[in-house]
């Protein structure tokens, strides 16, 4: 028998074995691993998802926009191919969990699909997709475009259209009248609602430009609309360039297709429609001359002020108009994003300041109504007895013009409304 191994020796081959069994680790491991069995948009190698999966993810996450690898329109072919490989089930709840999380397109994309595959399913979560006027208009939208493989609504959507129009709050009814492509008007054309009771009946007369009971609107548009019947009233709709920025603001997944002009747009056309006397003075950095017929709908002479726009904004604009000719009325509405900037001054009181002491001066009842309808923490007509600013907007805001305008709301309306809680 030889020498028994050193204790150098023994490392050594301890060694060699440890380094063999990694290298043999290794190499199985490799093995076990999934080749890729497609390619990323570089030309590298990738892993494809099951098309259960990919729709899953465009429901969690898409929007159907511009990104820095896919259009908008690679987006929607994308979606539109997974969709016949995928049971109606799985879309209709794609629809629902997309929704859910904050989702505008994907969605009613996805509904609009079953109005073709399932009928049944779409009738099942309509009302969990379709929540708001936005996504009625998108429905019908979608549905009109022939993107699914039809270009009318047909029974079943048309049913349940009329379902919602009917059986939506008050609040959203109203809500959804602003917006156009398409119009709340051009809905209810397309559908026919039978009215369920005489508060819709007069809503959508109202909106169509036919005869109905003011007695019968929804009580917060009744207000509003009531007050300029029987007074000098001045509405005016700011549609300078950046009124057509979204209503909600650039916000990621949630920004809006409304534009602040349509919301202004609408309001002066609710006024217009209850007081033919009414002046209408669209502005930007001068005031802009507009026909509008109080006989037309509300919609129709909304449509005519939101076309118009582009220019800088000087909020002061019409206030000289009116000074110039010597009108002095019983109430302003300036329905603006409030970022005068033409008239701006180095120092003192802001230029619409000046102009309104001027008219309050002549009327000691004239008031300002001050829409902002983004908020933006800046006011160009400082609060007081005489000036109501309201941030954003929504159906409260009808009620509060009007409560105000009656002499029932004074300056720091909110402030006070917040120290009246009690803790």
């Amino acid at each position: 028998m030889g020498a028994p191994p050193t204790p150098t020796q023994l490392g050594r081959a301890t060694k060699v074995r440890i380094m063999a069994n990694k290298t043999l680790f290794s190499s199985t491991r490799g093995a076990l691993l999934p080749a890729a069995d497609a390619l990323n948009r570089e030309g590298v190698g990738a892993y494809e998802y099951v098309p259960k999966h990919k729709l899953a993810q465009y429901a969690a996450t898409g929007c159907l926009s511009n990104t820095f690898y896919a259009n908008g329109q690679e987006q929607l072919a994308t979606v539109l191919g997974l969709i016949p490989k995928l049971d109606v089930g799985f879309v209709a709840k794609c629809a629902v969990y997309a929704r859910q999380n904050g989702m505008k397109d994907v969605p009613t994309l996805l509904l609009a699909s079953l109005s073709v595959t399932s009928t049944r399913h779409m009738a099942e979560v309509f009302g969990r997709v379709v929540d708001n006027g936005r996504m009625l208009r998108n429905f019908v939208q979608i549905l009109r475009s022939g993107t699914v493989g039809r270009k009318s609504l047909g029974s079943a959507p048309k049913a349940l259209v009329a379902r919602w129009l009917n059986e939506v709050s008050e609040r959203k009814l109203i809500e959804a009248s602003v917006g156009t492509e398409p119009s709340l008007q051009d809905i209810v054309r397309m559908v026919h609602p039978k009215p369920k009771d005489t508060t819709r009946e007069a809503f959508y007369g109202w909106l169509l430009g036919k005869p109905f009971e003011t007695d019968r609107l929804p009580s917060a548009l009744q207000s509003f609309i009531r007050y300029p019947s029987d007074r000098s009233v001045v509405v005016c709709p700011d549609v300078s360039g950046s009124m057509h920025s979204a209503v909600t603001e650039a916000r990621r997944g949630t920004t809006s297709i409304v534009q602040c002009i349509d919301v202004a747009a609408l309001m002066a056309a609710a006024v217009v429609r209850m007081n033919k006397q009414a002046i209408v003075l669209p502005f930007e950095q001068c005031v802009r001359e507009v026909d509008l017929n109080a006989r037309d709908s509300v919609v129709t002479n909304a449509k005519k002020l939101a076309s118009m726009g582009g220019g800088g904004t000087d909020c002061s604009a019409p206030l000289e108009w009116l000074k110039a000719r010597n009108l002095c009325p019983d109430l302003v509405i300036m329905v603006s994003d409030n970022q005068s900037w033409v008239d701006a001054r180095p120092s003192g009181p802001t230029q619409m300041m000046r102009q309104w002491e001027w008219i309050k001066g002549r009327n000691r009842e004239a008031k300002l109504v001050c829409i902002d309808l983004q908020a933006n923490g800046t006011t160009q007509a400082a609060e007081r007895r005489d000036v109501l600013n309201v941030g954003g907007f929504s159906d409260e805001v009808f009620e509060v013009v009007a409560r105000f305008a009656r002499g029932e709301l004074g300056a720091g309306n909110w402030v006070d409304r917040i120290e009246a809680v009690e803790l």
